[in-house]
């Protein structure tokens, strides 16, 4: 296989097609000007700033990787970002749990706009918040290849999804987010409807919350907005919902709604204090729907 993975230990070893490589990455990084290199994975390995600066100029002159692991490495996002601004090969970047504090938000925006290769990006726990946010919606208006995009644990409030989501609305590439465990509310959820009436590329739509961890929730109000957007959307198939506070009301719009809706297959209503009635509802109007194959109304 042409993977290489580096896991934190003490003498850095790179384990690559069934040989083993000790080096160090300050001293040298040809493992990175491999011609016959595709996947890398750094994540966990402490990548300081001298460490970020050999990654940054070989990811300039390396035509072959095209998944590139770098979560949990402390790096210096802003040269990543500004290194693959004319990279033509890399489809997959995680950058997760890096802060993106100080402009790093910004240079993630500025490669996306002028980057035409990037497919999937990992953005989970990068401390965006609702201004980076704004920037990554700035450049989703540009970029018309990126197809998913993890925005999870980024304390994204109703301002920032309102950013996002009304860059969909003449965005025609992205077709999975991932928004779970942010900030925002019934507004927010009202923004998503709105995009989601006018958007015809997203597919799968992520939007549940990890119970304790953040308060904000859709609410009935936000199920009732998401639901009357089902009724008109016809290219969500999957949508996650959990932990919400949808109660027997919510779950009730969303019943309607899926009397109108044939093509949604997943719908997660996990821990949304769903009772007998909304339940039944549910189960009622699965009888004349035929496309939903999937739905989880479990509790914690």
């Amino acid at each position: 296989t042409n993977q290489v993975a580096l896991r934190q230990c003490n003498d850095l070893r790179v384990c690559a097609s069934g040989y083993e490589v000790k080096e160090e990455i300050a001293k040298k990084n040809h493992f990175l000007l491999a011609t016959h290199l595709t996947s890398l994975n750094l994540q966990f390995f402490h990548v300081g700033a001298r460490e970020t600066q050999y990654i940054a100029t070989a990811l300039q002159e390396n035509n072959t990787l095209t998944s590139l692991d770098l979560n949990r490495t402390q790096i210096e996002v802003q040269s990543i970002a500004s290194a693959l601004k004319g990279n033509t090969t890399l489809t997959s970047l995680t950058l997760g749990t890096n802060n993106t504090r100080n402009g790093g938000a910004q240079f993630i925006a500025s490669m996306l706009e002028t980057n035409n290769a990037l497919k999937t990006l990992g953005l989970f726990s990068t401390c965006l918040g609702d201004e980076g946010a704004q920037s990554i919606a700035t450049a989703l208006k540009a970029n018309q290849t990126l197809t998913t995009l993890d925005l999870r644990y980024n304390a994204i409030g109703d301002l920032g999804t309102q950013y996002i989501f009304s860059a969909l609305a003449t965005n025609h590439s992205l077709t999975t987010l991932d928004l779970c465990d942010n900030h925002f509310g019934s507004q927010g959820a009202q923004y998503i409807a709105s995009a989601l009436k006018i958007n015809k590329t997203l597919t799968t739509l992520k939007l549940g919350r990890a119970e304790g961890l953040v308060r904000a929730r859709c609410g009935v109000e936000g199920a009732r907005d998401i639901a009357s957007a089902l009724e008109v959307n016809n290219t969500i198939t999957t949508l996650y919902l959990g932990t919400n506070d949808v109660k027997d009301e919510g779950a009730q719009y969303l019943a309607a709604a899926l009397k109108a809706n044939n093509t949604l297959v997943t719908l997660n209503l996990y821990d949304n204090n769903i009772g007998d009635e909304g339940a039944q509802c549910l189960a009622s109007v699965l009888k004349t729907n035929n496309t939903l194959s999937s739905l989880s109304l479990s509790s914690k």
